[in-house]
């Protein structure tokens, strides 16, 4: 059995995923299958999220020692997604664990704070606020986002809400010089 406890430990991802510093609380225990469990409770303001659109294989196929894998990050003091194309803050509480077939798993919520995001097509969002809900089971994860945009002279509420890998997504213009219809095209 393996403990390891630290008030500050210093996290980066070689993926350029994420870089901070925050406590630690980890236990690495077994043999024919690893079991690792604890929290990790990111310092706010000094751990910042600096990609969230990749994909990496962390392990190789050929591993042939089962682990399981149940880590808590609650931040309910916040930390900051800052990529390219997004400056968010955010709080919450996540837990990553892994299923039955080694697939990582993200549960518990996110709350956006404020923030704000470009797309790839130029669009300036900014005011974010809103709620995401992630469950291990996908049908039971729900989105509930706004934020605001603008066009010409007006100001555009945008909402997404629903399930986050099919949202639906409401444009509303707080002048009404436009309807929805208009704000599409």
């Amino acid at each position: 059995d393996l403990n390891i406890t630290s008030k500050e430990v210093y996290l980066e991802s070689s993926y350029d995923n994420f870089q901070g510093s925050g406590a630690l609380n980890l236990s690495i225990k077994g043999k024919d299958t690893i079991i690792v469990t604890g929290t990790f409770l990111p310092s706010p303001n000094d751990f910042v999220i600096t990609n969230y659109n990749t994909n990496y294989e962390y392990l190789d196929d050929k591993i042939l020692t089962n682990y399981r894998i149940n880590l808590n990050i609650p931040f309910d003091n916040g930390i900051e997604i800052n990529t390219a194309n997004a400056n968010i803050f955010v709080d919450g509480d996540l837990t990553l664990s892994n299923n039955e077939i080694n697939q990582y798993v993200f549960s518990g919520r996110i709350n956006f704070i404020d923030g704000r995001y470009y797309d790839d097509q130029g669009n300036h969002y900014e005011n974010i606020s809103g709620q995401l809900v992630l469950s291990p089971d996908d049908k039971f994860s729900h989105i509930d986002l706004h934020a605001t945009t603008h066009i010409l002279n007006s100001l555009i509420d945008v909402t997404i809400m629903g399930s986050p890998n099919n949202p639906q997504i409401y444009f509303s213009d707080q002048e009404g010089q436009y309807n929805q219809t208009q704000i599409l095209t």
